[in-house]
């Protein structure tokens, strides 16, 4: 389920409003469970770093799956009461969303070594969240990465959530040049890393998506694009050393047929706990699952801003708002038609 990046939920995140002395900064906030009606722009106290944290005023951050599903308790069936004992029962514990982000070091806490005021960084903050505001605090453990000249806030805030879960998958399925993947749900943010970042290794890529983005799939190394719309993934007849599931339409039982004896389907977005919990278990006939939240961590942040940095892949930006059109943001996200990322402005 790695949409959801709920295994590091900590009450720690309290961090991110601890005042500084009357300053302020703007933060969108969703105070209850909802739709995006629930988000809201306000004013808050602008946090100041403890020994060991970090400031960074924020350029860019994405608005991403985790966050709809989080903000709007539209997860996996059977998760509900999971989600509530992580983030809060009634209401969200920590209102500020936002794990991934990009911006500049404003100022750090006694202690902190990796990191100075003026450094422009790729932040993951899965922990804390927070990362939809002017300004978030970070811990020095965080993935907090230097983004080089070559490489935009834009590009860094959209290349951590797609491309630290691709290659979380790709790594656990010890995919290799010369296998076969198919990506279903190849247009999103998942799975246009996937698509980039598999071609890239030397993988044959079939990619599933609408027709309307057939040729920007085949833009990022896809060979073959089938349009869902007139060939479901249940409908394929064809087998595949390695089946990704992006979407999580279809139960995984009716996706595994596709995975070709000695290969491996792996869960990206889940179904229902039932899928992940099988997922867990050899699903037979010779075949192995990849699920789980993907880590990402300082190295594998650092490797995709690498990447992005020497061209390898790009990652697709859908649209980009301003911090008073969040309510926006959200609505696009949640219509799951996004091509690519969906990024905040703070300052804008």
């Amino acid at each position: 389920m790695t949409d959801l990046h709920l295994i590091h939920s900590d009450p720690i995140s309290s961090v991110n409003y601890d005042p500084s002395g009357g300053e302020d900064m703007k933060a969108v906030t969703a105070r209850r469970y909802g739709g995006p009606d629930v988000v809201a722009v306000e004013t808050l106290p602008l946090p100041e770093p403890k020994p060991g944290q970090i400031l960074i005023r924020v350029e860019a951050a994405a608005v991403n799956a985790s966050d709809w599903r989080i903000r709007s308790l539209d997860v996996p069936s059977g998760l509900g009461v999971f989600v509530r004992m992580l983030m809060g029962w009634s209401r969200l514990r920590n209102p500020v969303l936002g794990s991934d982000a990009a911006g500049v070091v404003e100022a750090v806490g006694e202690d902190v070594t990796r990191s100075k005021p003026g450094d422009r960084v790729a932040v993951c903050s899965e922990a804390l969240r927070g990362g939809h505001a002017q300004f978030m605090i970070v811990p020095e453990e965080a993935p907090v990465v230097p983004i080089p000249d070559g490489v935009s806030m834009d590009e860094a805030a959209a290349a951590i959530f797609g491309g630290t879960t691709a290659l979380f998958f790709l790594e656990k399925a010890a995919a290799r040049a010369g296998q076969s993947i198919l990506v279903i749900g190849a247009s999103g943010t998942v799975g246009g890393a996937l698509t980039q970042l598999a071609t890239h290794m030397g993988l044959n890529v079939t990619a599933l998506c609408s027709a309307a983005n057939a040729e920007l799939v085949q833009e990022m190394g896809a060979r073959e694009v089938i349009d869902y719309h007139q060939t479901p993934a249940t409908s394929l007849t064809g087998q595949f050393d390695l089946v990704a599931d992006c979407v999580g339409a279809d139960p995984m039982a009716a996706l595994t047929p596709l995975v070709a004896p000695g290969g491996a389907f792996l869960l990206v977005s889940a179904r229902s706990a039932w899928d992940m919990i099988r997922a867990s278990m050899s699903p037979g006939k010779g075949i192995r699952a990849v699920a789980g939240s993907a880590d990402a961590n300082q190295d594998r942040v650092a490797q995709v801003i690498g990447w992005v940095d020497d061209g390898v892949w790009r990652p697709r930006i859908d649209s980009v708002y301003p911090l008073e059109r969040a309510r926006a943001a959200h609505e696009r996200v949640d219509s799951r038609r996004k091509v690519g990322s969906v990024l905040l402005h703070p300052w804008a």
